[in-house]
Formats: structure tokens, sequence, C-alpha cells
């Protein structure tokens, strides 16, 4: 078997795991059952289907500057030809998806320093506070707000949410939030936000991007229920976002696992 030939099976490899991992795991019911699993498997997958795919290529580049520099002996001209086309197309390949990647990362690296920026005030400005073993900020506003900011390592929260919240339910807000920073959330999004940008002709990849900023929320929920209850955990859920897209959804999966 050539090289190119290798190298093509397991660019097919690498692009059809891919392309079906998505398919596979972002199904709702597992998303919900599984949701740490479901990211895990990801990022394995992830991983091995990026690093075939570049391996692939690569080994398809290697027969093509063979062949541009000089014919190899017992080599027929068809197959010098095919292996040319198939080198110098991965170039091409290799050169669009370290663009991408790499436009994605700039992009990413904007957005933290502008958030860092407009955070610095907020959070200079705010009270160092314990809830329970979270190290946590308290900021003074009547809004009520809680979110964590890895930048800084710490929940900040305001004066408008712990007014709104019992002690316990404050403290699984915290707990929530805290999970965000613990596992890595923010790192897995990353992750799925250039991996979607890397390839925006593949529908799967959004859509695992989606599922992903699902299944985190719903890994944190599982943190402080397994601390706080499902009842606790649930109600500062809906005082902590009334209004916001999906809180219904996830209070009803917490309150089933009660049954």
């Amino acid at each position: 078997m050539t090289t190119s030939l290798v190298g093509l099976v397991m660019l097919a490899c690498g692009t059809s795991l891919t392309l079906i991992a998505p398919v596979a795991l972002a199904r709702p019911r597992l998303v919900s059952k599984y949701p740490m699993t479901i990211m895990i498997a990801w990022v394995v997958a992830l991983v091995a289907g990026a690093g075939l795919t570049a391996t692939g290529l690569m080994l398809m580049v290697g027969p093509a500057l063979i062949h541009h520099v000089e014919h190899e002996a017992g080599h027929s001209v068809d197959a010098a030809i095919t292996e040319t086309i198939l080198g110098w197309s991965s170039v091409g390949a290799i050169g669009i998806l370290a663009f991408r990647v790499g436009a994605t990362v700039g992009d990413l690296r904007a957005e933290e320093r502008d958030s860092r920026r407009e955070t610095l005030t907020l959070v200079e400005s705010g009270e160092p506070v314990l809830l329970g073993s979270v190290k946590s900020i308290r900021i003074h506003s009547a809004t009520p707000f809680i979110g964590a900011f890895p930048s800084y390592g710490r929940v900040v929260f305001s004066s408008g949410l712990e007014n709104a919240l019992t002690c316990d339910q404050l403290l699984s807000a915290a707990a929530h939030e805290q999970a965000h920073l613990d596992r890595h959330h923010r790192g897995l999004l990353t992750l799925a936000r250039i991996a979607a940008s890397s390839a925006p002709f593949i529908p799967a990849s959004r859509h695992m991007l989606q599922a992903m900023r699902v299944a985190t929320e719903l890994d944190a929920d599982d943190v402080a229920s397994s601390q706080f209850g499902a009842v606790v955990t649930s109600s500062a859920l809906l005082a902590s976002y009334p209004n916001e897209i999906g809180v219904a959804e996830r209070v009803a999966r917490l309150n089933q696992r009660t049954m």
C-alpha cells in the first residue's frame, strides 16, 4: 500500500469520525442523561478525528513533494500524477484549516481581552466572600446575577440575587457556577467553537456546539443537585433565571430524578 493510499484511508477515517461522532453523541436523551460522559466522548472523538485527518493529509503531501523534485524509478506516470494532485490538494486543505483555526483562536482571545476589560472594574469593586467552600465576589447591584469568571477563577454574584434567594438556594447557585470552573466547561466550549468554526460546512459540528452548551449547564446542575438536592437546585434556577430559555426543561429534568 503506497503512502498516499494510507494517507487517503486515514483522511477518510478522520473525516468519518468527525461527521459521525456529533450525530451519535448530540442526541438530546443522551446529553440529558450523561452530560459529562458525552462531552468527554466528543473530545476524544475530536482529538482522534483531527489526528487522523492531519496525519492523512501530511502523508499525502510527502509523495507530492518527492515527485515535484524528481520522478521515482518504477513509479508509473499516472500514479505520480495522482499522488501529486492528492498531495497539493492536501497542502491547500491544511492551509485552509490552519487559517480557520488561527482566525477562530484569534477571535476567542480578542473576546477574552474585551471581557476582562469590561469586568475588571466590576470585579475589583466587589468584596470577597465565601459561599460554603466557593470563593466568590459580591457586587452591590439590585439586579439578580451570578456567574463564573474563569479569568479570575471566582464566582461573582450580586447583592440583589443574595436578597432574592434563601441561604441554601444561594449556596446551590454558587456550587453550580463553581462546577463550571472545576470541570473546565469553558475549555470544552472553546474546543467546540473551534471545531464548529473550522468546519462550518459540517452542520453536525454546529449541532454539537449547541449540545455542548446544554451539556455544560446540565453537568453543573447535577453537581449542585448532588450537594444540595434537586428541590433546592431547581428552585434556585427558577429564582435566578426566571426568563432564561431552557431553564424550565432543566428544572423538569432535576425534578424527574427525585421521583
